[in-house]
């Protein structure tokens, strides 16, 4: 990949500004050929001779000397003065008598920065830049004919840099026009701005792959992107929320899309206010994320092209440069609306989806921090939801079943990442008084189980000791000492116990049944084949730690140190290796039956670490099995990229391991040694030197495009896998 400062767009990105009608205009597009919008009218006048009324009330001052009086002030009968100009004169005449020349330039320089007038001088800071242009392109297209604002424009611009005086349902169209933008937004008339992105992009510390390194500023859009119309982004809109509450949504059901739709089509009047902006923006990207919209799917195949060309075919995976955009701007808007100050529920549930709409985790490997979650318990502790007490004091049902799901979904995803991730935990047994929930919790069940009551409580039930059995694991496996001295054998038999128990007491009711009931469908299938594979995941955790570190007692003896062995720890060490073995075997049977389905072309953020798992495990050893896992991997990557290069990372250490094999050199490469070489799953430059006579993994085998209508024979299929096994 280039360097991501060869990316930053800069000239063409600043000559962005707000049109007459308020559509954006973008010189750079319009000298490709791109826009048919025409640009502002631009009014030239002499530097530093603005008057102290003007320039206070920072109007345009039409006088071409300090000796006249302008129109504003001759109209409002007046004095007009010059003082400030005075001063300036003053200081340059008394810096070039000290300094001589050099100085006199740098105040000419330095004044007609503050003067404002010359949009074109270089300003030191490229923010401030970015600002003095969207405000000079916004004053030019108000003004009349002479270059005169007048009152009508000063109004309208006065209202488009507060936001705040717009009626709802104006501020939710600004947000609309700001999201589906095709060019990099540099003013703040939406009410919205890139400029935080583009100069991120442009100092090389983005962490997006969305944002390419800046490339996504730079690159033009698509003619699908384009041709977009203001009629086109409302209907688009309401295509995203579709695919979102269809979706995305059932996996973490925390709104209620009746009421969703209600505010955000009536947000003028409805009783509750208009939809939250960073609800509105991070949903309508989370669809994107699924979409097959016409526009979508237009803008991706030229994306897609355009890389084919530049890169050559597979190097880079499909990609829709409009649904880059709503991800990247999604975030921006989230942050703009202080999601992370202000502690609410809905700003709780907000970042949670905003943290796996991101998929940062294969970009930043072990970089990766889970800010927005962590933000998001921050918010349910302060707000008392890890208390019984506290939920039961809620007095609206539903607002209380809400706030019980979240809770206790919050607590599994922790746990799960904590462990798969090798991060520390954000919450222990100390932040919550109790895992059972006292009568009357459920009163309206919330989760993916409707009314059904009793099976949410124990999905709740089961979340409660999953969550506690994933920070037990991190707290044993990812600390220094066990990462230095080994893993000690009591700590296995602990686990090998805890996860045995949970599988008893769970596993037949919330993972995929040996007989699946006739009315299954899509959800019911990808709910239970998570379940299913995220017990079996945490067995392949703790062999990879055993390979990683070792077992204290084991390195001990080696050693010629005397210590004590537990007499069965042939048979704990014998147990996780078969377990290992059936659970990378289980989820690669299920994920084979999801991927023929397209089902993980759907899947939000949730099934990819069990994918990773049984896949680096296949791999690790040179078996082809693993194709199973790089297919789904790849196929994963139409809805999330960033997952096309954990997929050829994974064809790199199967081609490298079967070579080792073939030749019989037998050398298992570990989990951290093949991600840390590179970031943790970035992209593979070495991958020339391998030569990879794989086939089938393209995209040629996979389906061209995904059905709205999903499915409904999953369960069926997924039955008949089980019964085979």
């Amino acid at each position: 990949m280039a360097q991501q400062q060869d990316y930053y767009p800069g000239a063409s990105v600043l000559h962005s500004g707000l049109g007459l009608n308020g559509q954006i205009i973008d010189h750079h597009a319009q000298s490709a050929g791109l826009s048919s919008m025409p640009s502002a009218p631009s009014v030239l006048r002499k530097q530093n001779v603005a008057c102290d009324a003007c320039r206070a009330k920072k109007v345009r001052c039409q006088r071409s000397s300090t000796a006249e009086r302008c129109a504003q002030c001759i109209n409002k009968e007046v004095e007009c003065t010059s003082h400030y100009i005075e001063q300036l004169q003053s200081k340059a005449r008394r810096a070039r008598r000290k300094t001589g020349g050099d100085a006199e330039s740098g105040q000419r320089k330095r004044s007609r920065q503050l003067e404002g007038g010359d949009v074109s001088t270089p300003f030191d800071d490229p923010v401030a830049l970015l600002q003095e242009v969207s405000m000079a392109t916004l004053q030019s297209s108000l003004g009349d004919t002479n270059g005169e604002t007048s009152r009508a424009g000063r109004e309208r611009m006065n209202a488009l840099q507060n936001p705040l005086t717009k009626r709802p349902s104006e501020r939710r169209d600004n947000l609309l026009r700001y999201l589906f933008s095709p060019t990099p937004i540099t003013h703040y008339d939406f009410g919205y701005t890139d400029i935080s992105s583009v100069e991120q992009c442009a100092s090389g510390t983005s962490d997006l792959w969305e944002e390419d390194g800046g490339r996504l500023w730079a690159e033009a859009p698509s003619q699908a992107h384009s041709n977009v119309s203001e009629a086109d982004v409302t209907e688009l809109a309401d295509d995203l929320f579709e695919s979102y509450f269809s979706i995305a949504h059932p996996r973490f059901p925390a709104f209620n899309p009746d009421q969703f739709k209600a505010q955000y089509q009536e947000p003028d009047t409805h009783p509750d206010g208009p939809v939250d902006h960073a609800l509105l923006a991070v949903s309508i990207a989370f669809g994107a994320r699924f979409s097959d919209h016409p526009v979508i799917e237009s803008d991706r195949a030229e994306c897609t092209a355009r890389d084919e060309s530049e890169f050559g075919a597979g190097i880079r995976p499909p990609r829709s440069r409009i649904v880059q955009l709503l991800v990247v701007r999604a975030r921006e808007v989230v942050e703009a609306q202080k999601s992370h100050r202000v502690r609410k529920l809905l700003n709780a549930l907000i970042l949670v989806n905003l943290e796996s709409l991101l998929g940062q985790i294969p970009t930043l490997g072990d970089r990766y921090v889970p800010y927005h979650y962590q933000a998001a318990v921050k918010h349910v502790i302060v707000l008392g939801y890890n208390s019984p007490e506290s939920l039961l004091a809620i007095k609206d049902e539903k607002e209380r079943a809400t706030a019980v799901y979240a809770w206790w979904m919050i607590c599994l995803v922790d746990g799960f990442r904590s462990v798969f991730h090798r991060l520390p935990s954000s919450l222990n047994e100390i932040n919550y008084t109790a895992p059972d929930l006292p009568e009357g919790v459920l009163d309206k069940a919330a989760g993916p189980f409707g009314e059904q009551a009793d099976h949410a409580v124990v999905w709740f039930s089961a979340a409660s000791m999953s969550s506690a059995l994933c920070r037990d694991l991190s707290r044993g496996l990812w600390n220094a000492t066990a990462m230095k001295e080994g893993i000690r054998i009591a700590s296995l038999r602990s686990y090998i116990a805890s996860i045995t128990t949970w599988k008893d007491k769970y596993l037949a009711t919330l993972g995929v049944p040996e007989k699946v009931p006739d009315d299954w469908d899509f959800l019911n299938a990808i709910t239970a084949t998570g379940s299913d594979t995220y017990l079996h995941a945490l067995w392949l955790v703790i062999e990879r730690a055993i390979k990683d570190f070792g077992i204290y007692e084991l390195k001990r003896m080696a050693e010629g140190e005397s210590v004590s062995v537990d007499p069965d720890h042939e048979e704990i060490r014998q147990k996780i290796k078969e377990e290992s073995e059936r659970a990378a075997t289980r989820i690669n049977g299920l994920i084979s039956v999801l991927k023929e389905n397209s089902y993980l072309r759907l899947d939000p953020l949730v099934l990819y670490q069990p994918i990773c798992e049984a896949g680096w495990y296949f791999a690790s050893q040179g078996r082809a099995e693993c194709q199973t896992c790089v297919d789904g991997l790849k196929q994963y990557s139409l809805a999330y990229p960033s997952f096309w290069d954990t997929a050829l990372n994974m064809e790199r250490m199967y081609a490298l391991q079967a070579g080792a094999n073939a030749n019989g050199k037998v050398e298992r490469q570990s989990f951290i040694d093949s991600t840390e070489s590179n970031g943790g799953h970035g992209h593979v430059t070495p991958l020339e030197t391998v030569p990879i006579t794989i086939t089938g993994l393209g995209y040629s085998t996979l389906p061209g495009s995904i059905p709205r209508e999903l499915s409904q024979d999953a369960g069926a299929i997924l039955s008949g896998f089980v019964q085979q096994r």
